[in-house]
């Protein structure tokens, strides 16, 4: 937010300077907006308090702001882009190239040289909170609706009640030519209806997901200026302080706030044609007799007591990250950027908090998740602080308490930290016992992996004539393709792409291409890995003998199929199954016998070690066999995991371990690499067939 009020400084010093070259462009004074989505409940109003505290910690303490933004001139911000860079290593050139003051910065945008905040209700406004310092005038004007609301938060933090019954609305008079306000805090209830030519830097709370239609508004309150002439449009004019004054400046404080906002933006500006794709399934006499694994109907986790511990690998899976998330964005272009790393340990913090309220918090929480059959111990909690296994990663000046105030961020800090363990061990236990509670039992077409009878293509259609007329061909041959269906039921095709497969359970399969970029599928399309190795199963099956044996496939997708477990929940991306008659000197002299394999092509780079539980399925699906009651002829199914790596074993081995891991012992955890000739005959006969 420092940078963020750094930008706005410039294009007001910008404005104040070339103030009369920049007549003939017709730009207003620049105004620093920032706006939400609601109103009402703790959250939004939250958001907005942190911007009102930021202003109040920016305003009372200078040191902390000119170290701030020395760090940002200095290229230490500590924000760097996918090339390792700060990323505000290219702007601020008019600051940089004159120098600052800080005193300056005080007296344009808060209009005195320093002070306390006050915040002040006006009573002749409704819904508005203006903002000042000492006696000075207003700067800023919150206008939200629910003062009520807001009012409670601010007595929660100790900010002073103060109203003004006779400043008339200074949200009314912004777009005044000596108006002093140069910062909105707001809602969206004032986007319908409001027009502003001031808007030059927004910052979005809350804003761009759901909003729809209301985000096109918003974005047109930025980036709506008079140009020359009143023409509407920006000038070609490469000077500084015009590209400045005629740039919109977008800050989100949250990352995802910015994706959804461009996609919206992107949806807007783009035009789809919908396409159908009718599915065919197996013969379904081929594969009902195969066994899938199911929770029992009756199962309810609900009937299961659950005593809380502390479980040291649940909290190595934990990682806590408040530090800024900025998103990058040129245009409708943008990248994340990485901010440097820094571990805290929250374990010296202990003696510090009030573990009685935070108790009662963690048991309001409980109960708002519907953890009824979860006893919480209170004595467990800070021994979940005090593990060194969980990550939390923040700036210093974020976590350390430097006054009584600051505990309640620290608090809040430990409850973001308790509340996701909590999650995960619910779930953990949740998973453990719902995975006893598995048995196999046929395969049946009202599957949830077999539920839908076609794809749904969204093919994009540009707005350049040229490419145009060039996708509309394109979507012709389609048609026309669509129309002679049963080919695709028979044989690849580039055109979308799709694949066949006879021993898949239904056909076709709709598959990534990086010139199709522009064709979107639901159910999603396979990714490279699993389009790389269907194709390399398929040609094996043609090539290689499986003797008697007979070989299916099926799609698991992803929060509709066959789940495994744990800590997080993980669907691999494929189901094999084996079949294969009784041989000579098996107990039972006729039926036949079944392999099934869950196989998931996938990064592994990440993972780390051994011991992520996605690795560790190969040990857990023998566990599940062994529990599994069966009393069927001839024998029970054999369960086994395979996870094919779609990186090298070269690049991988760098990540595992000391980095000196031999392949082997990854191939005896099932670990597999798509680069291998062989890949095929290792899933075959040494993995499926001898294990």
């Amino acid at each position: 937010m420092t940078a963020n009020l750094l930008s706005f400084y410039e294009q007001l010093l910008l404005y104040e300077n070339y103030r009369d070259e920049l007549k003939g462009y017709l730009i207003e004074k620049p105004l620093w907006a920032f706006i939400g989505s609601k109103v009402s409940g703790a959250g939004v109003n939250s958001d907005v308090l942190k911007v009102v505290l930021f202003l109040k910690k920016a305003v009372e303490d200078k040191k902390f702001l000119e170290g701030i933004i020395t760090k940002i001139l200095n290229g230490k911000s500590g924000l760097l882009d996918q090339e390792g860079n700060d990323i505000f290593k290219d702007r601020f050139h008019y600051v940089r190239k004159n120098g600052y003051k800080i005193n300056e910065i005080y007296r344009r945008l808060f209009n005195t040289n320093g002070g306390t905040l006050s915040l002040c209700e006006l009573k002749s406004a409704d819904g508005e909170i203006g903002l000042k310092i000492g006696e000075a005038d207003y700067f800023g004007v919150i206008n939200i609706g629910d003062v009520s609301s807001f009012k409670k938060l601010l007595v929660k933090t100790l900010f002073e009640e103060k109203t003004d019954s006779f400043t008339p609305s200074l949200f009314e008079r912004i777009n005044e030519n000596n108006s002093n306000i140069n910062i909105l805090i707001g809602a969206k209830k004032f986007i319908e209806g409001w027009d502003s030519w001031r808007v030059c830097s927004m910052g979005l709370i809350n804003m761009g997901k759901g909003e729809g239609p209301q985000i096109i508004q918003l974005f047109g309150r930025g980036v709506r200026l008079k140009g020359r002439e009143l023409s509407l449009k920006r000038s070609d004019e490469n000077k500084y302080q015009v590209k400045s004054l005629e740039t919109l400046n977008i800050f989100g404080l949250n990352a995802d706030y910015i994706n959804s906002f461009l996609e919206t933006i992107r949806k807007e500006e783009v035009e789809y044609e919908e396409l159908r794709l009718p599915i065919l399934r197996l013969d379904e006499t081929k594969w009902k007799k195969l066994y899938a694994l199911k929770t029992d109907k009756d199962f309810d986790f609900a009937n299961h007591f659950i005593e809380f511990e502390v479980d040291e690998n649940l909290l190595r899976t934990i990682r806590i990250d408040i530090r800024p998330r900025v998103k990058l964005a040129h245009g409708l272009e943008s990248a994340e950027a990485e901010t440097e790393a820094e571990r805290i340990y929250l374990g010296e913090y202990i003696d510090l908090l009030n573990w009685d309220n935070i108790y009662h918090k963690i048991l309001n929480y409980k109960i708002s998740r519907g953890f009824s059959n979860l006893r919480l111990c209170k004595d467990g909690l800070p021994e979940i602080i005090r593990s060194h296994n969980y990550k939390v990663y923040a700036f210093p000046e974020q976590v350390c308490p430097q006054r009584y105030l600051d505990l309640n961020n620290l608090e809040e800090i430990i409850l973001v930290m308790l509340r996701s363990y909590i999650d995960k061990f619910y779930t953990y236990k949740l998973r453990q016992t719902e995975t006893k509670q598995m048995q196999f039992s046929f395969m049946v077409k009202e599957d949830d992996n077999l539920t839908y009878d076609q794809y749904t293509l969204k093919i994009e259609i540009p707005k350049d004539r040229k490419e145009r007329q060039k996708r509309k061909r394109e979507i012709e041959k389609i048609k026309k393709l669509l129309k002679q269906v049963d080919k695709l039921y028979q044989k690849d095709f580039d055109e979308i792409p799709t694949l066949h497969f006879d021993r898949h359970l239904y056909t076709p399969l709709v598959v990534y291409d990086k010139h199709k970029e522009f064709i979107k599928s639901g159910p999603g399309k396979l990714n490279d890995g699993e389009t790389r190795f269907i194709k390399g199963l398929r040609d094996y099956l043609k090539k290689s003998k499986v003797n008697d044996r007979e070989v299916f496939l099926l799609r698991n997708l992803s929060r509709r199929g066959i789940k495994f477990f744990q800590t997080s929940g993980f669907y691999p991306d494929f189901i094999m199954w084996i079949k294969h008659p009784v041989p000579s000197g098996h107990p039972s002299k006729r039926g036949e016998l079944q392999t099934v394999v869950f196989i998931d092509p996938k990064g592994i780079r990440n993972l780390g070690n051994f011991n992520d539980e996605k690795i560790q399925l190969h040990k857990t699906i023998k566990e599940i066999e062994n529990e599994i009651e069966f009393d069927k002829e001839p024998s029970k199914p054999r369960l086994e995991s395979l996870i094919l790596s779609v990186s090298n074993y070269d690049d991988i081995k760098k990540t595992f371990g000391e980095g000196n891991i031999p392949k082997h012992e990854f191939e005896k955890r099932h670990i597999l690499f798509m680069e291998d000739e062989d890949l095929m005959d290792k899933i075959f006969k040494n993995i499926v067939y001898l294990n």
